[in-house]
């Protein structure tokens, strides 16, 4: 228990300084490294946690550019895939979790390194159906990004308006996702007690990477997160 407590803290930690470095990668780094020491069952509830403090934080130094405008298709169809995805965390293997988890981020790593884009010809349309899917991978992985962020790439908004708009889109996500993890008994006393002993790993983490942005290009630290993706989605898979 020590052990894992000790290496548990250096994740969350250095995920938490990459996130604030970045602007992205807290979960998506954390997740397939906690989830080779726990059930992913476990980590996910304690992620979202996590995930909503470190969103908040964003939003509170970009609310300007924040728009709900933008954002509620994707919201609304996120909602609707949330129960299907918190199922699926219930009802699959954690080995199965721990290999969709470490794929679902090498695609994920891949894309962005690539630079791929795709236009969408109907994007109100689309809106929907992106918010769904990445509604079920918040229910059932805890990683509601990828298919947003990938979205909000394409259409070249700018960064402070990307910034506000993501982590905005994730928080409302997210606040909806307590309730329907409470719903399937996900909030156990492992995750409560796991939540407070990271926790001041993970402010340590977030305000360690403010003060660092401040002094260099956050830019330069992009291409590290991805390539850190990589290995992590490849370790989980093979684990």
């Amino acid at each position: 228990m020590n052990s894992l407590i000790l290496w548990g803290s250096i994740i969350i930690a250095a995920s938490a300084l990459l996130q604030g470095l970045s602007g992205f990668g807290f979960s998506i780094l954390s997740l397939p490294l906690l989830s080779m020491f726990l059930s992913p069952k476990t980590v996910v509830p304690v992620l979202l946690i996590f995930s909503m403090i470190i969103n908040v934080t964003v939003i509170i130094s970009c609310w300007r550019s924040f728009s709900i405008h933008h954002i509620w298709r994707l919201l609304v169809g996120g909602i609707i895939g949330l129960p299907l995805g918190a199922k699926l965390l219930m009802i699959l293997d954690d080995d199965l979790l721990r290999r969709g988890i470490g794929f679902f981020v090498v695609v994920f790593a891949l894309l962005l390194l690539t630079g791929k884009r795709w236009q969408l010809k109907r994007e109100k349309l689309a809106q929907p159906f992106i918010g769904f899917l990445s509604g079920i991978f918040s229910g059932s992985v805890g990683i509601s990004g990828p298919p947003i962020i990938l979205f909000l790439s394409n259409k070249g908004v700018q960064k402070d308006e990307f910034r506000a708009n993501l982590a905005g889109y994730f928080f409302l996500i997210n606040l909806f996702t307590i309730p329907v993890y409470f719903y399937n008994h996900l909030f156990t006393k492992e995750v409560v007690h796991l939540t407070f002993q990271f926790l001041p790993f993970l402010l340590l983490g977030v305000i360690s990477g403010a003060i660092i942005a401040k002094k260099i290009k956050p830019e330069v630290f992009s291409r590290l997160v991805l390539y850190l993706l990589l290995i992590t989605g490849i370790l989980a898979m093979v684990k």
